[in-house]
C-alpha cells in the first residue's frame, strides 16, 4: 500500500472507549492516533492531572480508502462507526492530523501548544472552575504559568493558571483589529 493514497479519517468511537477502540484498531493493523491534553479532575477533595481526548469521542484512522478495507473498522469493539460522507469514509483535511502529531509526545498528548502560545492569543482553559472558558494572554510569568484575561459579565478578570491547562483558539496576528483600533505599525 503507498503511503502517498493514505488519508487520516475521524472514527467515532463508542462513550468512553476510545482507548478500547485505538488498542483494537491497532491489532488490526491500522495506524491509529488520539489526540490528548491534560485535565484537572477532582475526586474526594484531590485535585490531579489526567490525559483525556482532546476530542472526546473520536478517534483518528489513517488508511487508503480506495484499497485497503475499511468496513472492519465500523465493527470494531470500541467503536460506533467511522464518520462518512453518502456512505463513503469522509477524509479528513490533508496536513490536519500530521500537524496535531508534530506536537504530540508518544502517548498523543498535545505538549508542543504550551510553546505556540504568546501574549495576545485567545485560548481556551481545560478543566478546573473555568473550564471552557475563552481568554486572552496577558503574559507569561513563569515556565508552566499563563496569566489570562477573562470577561466575565461587565469587566474582565485576570487568573493565573497553569500552562498545560490551556490550548491556543486563535493567534493574536490572524485576529483583525478590534473596531476604533488602528493595527500596530511595524517597528523599522
Amino acid at each position: 500500500m503507498s503511503s502517498e493514497n493514505c488519508r487520516w479519517y475521524a472514527v467515532r468511537t463508542q462513550p468512553r472507549s476510545e482507548d478500547r477502540a485505538r488498542h483494537n484498531l491497532k491489532t488490526q493493523g491500522f495506524e491509529v492516533f488520539t489526540p490528548r491534553v491534560a485535565r484537572t479532575v477532582r475526586h474526594a477533595r484531590r485535585v490531579e492531572w489526567r490525559l483525556s481526548p482532546l476530542f472526546p469521542g473520536y478517534t483518528f484512522v489513517r488508511l487508503d480508502a480506495s484499497r485497503q478495507r475499511w468496513r472492519p473498522v465500523d465493527s470494531t469493539f470500541g467503536v460506533s462507526n467511522i464518520v462518512k460522507i453518502g456512505g463513503t469514509p469522509a477524509p479528513l483535511p490533508v496536513g490536519l492530523i500530521e500537524q496535531m502529531q508534530s506536537i504530540a509526545d508518544e502517548n498523543g498528548e498535545l505538549t508542543g501548544l504550551v510553546e505556540a502560545i504568546a501574549v495576545g492569543d485567545r485560548v481556551r482553559v481545560l478543566g478546573g472552575p473555568f473550564d471552557n472558558w475563552i481568554g486572552e494572554v496577558l503574559a507569561l510569568p513563569e515556565r508552566d504559568r499563563i496569566l489570562l484575561l477573562i470577561q466575565m459579565a461587565t469587566r474582565g478578570v485576570q487568573i493565573n493558571i497553569a500552562a498545560r491547562a490551556a490550548v491556543l483558539v486563535e493567534r493574536a496576528a490572524d485576529r483583525a483589529p478590534a473596531p476604533g483600533r488602528r493595527p500596530k505599525e511595524p517597528a523599522e
